[in-house]
């Protein structure tokens, strides 16, 4: 839920329960008041009632608002309650305010009783009620339209700063420039931001910076150790366990060349570096790199079987689809058995490729894990599915490993 929605669904939670509250409050209030009226007016009556009385004047009275009558000597008292008398007009019973005064004039005892009908006092009470609320939920109702008006004024520098944020890449090598609001909340928030996403900017240059270097001055004394190891091969002074050691140690430089230049490649493809895109015919891509890998395909006596249903012209970076489809296959080649066979089956959105193996994988969920290998006595670095699961997670890709005894297989989910 939005701060701003969040914010007007508490306001008028309060705003109901206060006007709740206050329109009982109301109504008790002009209750009260408006009985307090009908007493006064009432004693009013009975005195007025008395004093022509005392006076000896003749009282006429009309039930039921006034009702005289003589009765044994008692003690004076006045005494205000409400009565329902029935209305014979209507047929229905109605509550009358009523004041009952015992008092002794002439030296006769006199019962008087004045009555109120409250109906009107009743119909009163309620329209002053509903007038009351009306302009509480008139106020409340106004105050939030105007809230949601002034909010969405205040909140709109918020949000298109918030689009820039979303948009900030660290290839733009270009801090965020987020508009000033005026509020110094806003403001401070903006302005650490900018701090922030700067100090990133440089830790992430500082950082490519120093792999590469680091790469590359690794790769110089690699290959100057390489050269010479290959130079002593050729010294025929070599006795056969010198030489077993050489080459050992060549190995050895090789494949520390090979996991550099690979470690190398997976940052650049973490750190999104391979950024131009264009239109690759996914065929064409696997044919060429079958092509490439026939020689090793035949010395390992491997068959080859490919479907293509569909061709899938993919918008992606083309290094990177090499890589993908280069590393799969080289996978299918290197844990294939001797005369086994290689299945590549590529349908509308995805690519699977499948190969015969040795046996079951006993970790497939670390398949795709960095330095991983099954086999640990295998010349592979570990590297190859690591980086393919790399590429497919920065391109919005998925992929997944089965086992149909006696085939692996790897299937790639494209963009569809």
């Amino acid at each position: 839920m939005k701060l701003l929605s969040k914010l007007n669904l508490r306001y008028i939670t309060y705003s109901l329960m206060v006007m709740v509250v206050s329109g009982i409050l109301i109504y008790v209030s002009i209750s009260k008041v408006v009985n307090k009226q009908i007493d006064e007016k009432l004693a009013d009556i009975s005195v007025r009632i008395g004093e022509k009385i005392s006076g000896g004047g003749k009282v006429d009275w009309l039930l039921p608002f006034v009702d005289i009558s003589e009765i044994k000597n008692s003690a004076e008292s006045s005494v205000l309650s409400d009565t329902i008398i029935l209305n014979r007009n209507e047929k229905e019973q109605e509550v009358f305010r009523q004041i009952t005064v015992i008092k002794k004039i002439n030296q006769t005892c006199y019962k008087i009783i004045v009555r109120e009908s409250k109906i009107e006092s009743e119909d009163l009470i309620e329209t002053l009620a509903d007038i009351t609320l009306l302009a509480i939920l008139f106020l409340t109702g106004t105050l939030i339209f105007v809230n949601r008006k002034v909010a969405k004024s205040i909140w709109t520098p918020f949000y298109k700063n918030l689009k820039k944020i979303e948009g900030f890449s660290l290839q733009n090598n270009s801090s965020l420039a987020l508009e000033q609001t005026g509020i110094t909340e806003f403001d401070a928030l903006n302005n650490s931001v900018t701090k922030l996403t700067s100090q990133i900017i440089t830790d992430f240059e500082n950082l490519k910076q120093f792999s590469e270097d680091a790469s590359h001055e690794i790769q110089t004394p690699l290959a100057i150790i390489s050269a010479k190891m290959e130079s002593m091969l050729n010294d025929p002074e070599l006795t056969g366990l010198q030489l077993e050691n050489i080459r050992i140690i060549l190995a050895s430089v090789h494949r520390l060349s090979k996991l550099n230049k690979e470690l190398l490649l997976l940052i650049k493809i973490e750190n999104n570096q391979f950024i131009a895109s264009e239109k690759i015919s996914l065929k064409k891509t696997v044919q060429e790199k079958l092509v490439e890998f026939q020689e090793l395909i035949e010395l390992r006596g491997i068959s080859t079987e490919v479907q293509f249903t569909s061709d899938i012209t993919n918008e992606s970076n083309p290094i990177l689809i090499e890589l993908l489809i280069n590393n799969l296959i080289s996978n299918s080649i290197n844990h294939n058995v001797q005369g086994g066979m290689i299945r590549i089956v590529q349908s509308e959105n995805s690519l699977e490729i499948w190969n015969t193996g040795r046996a079951t994988i006993e970790h497939p969920e670390r398949l795709f894990s960095r330095f991983y290998k099954e086999n640990p006595s295998s010349n592979s670095v570990g590297l190859g599915l690591a980086i393919v699961a790399k590429i497919c997670e920065v391109q919005g890709w998925k992929i997944s490993y089965s086992f149909f005894k006696p085939l692996h297989g790897f299937r790639v989910l494209f963009e569809t």
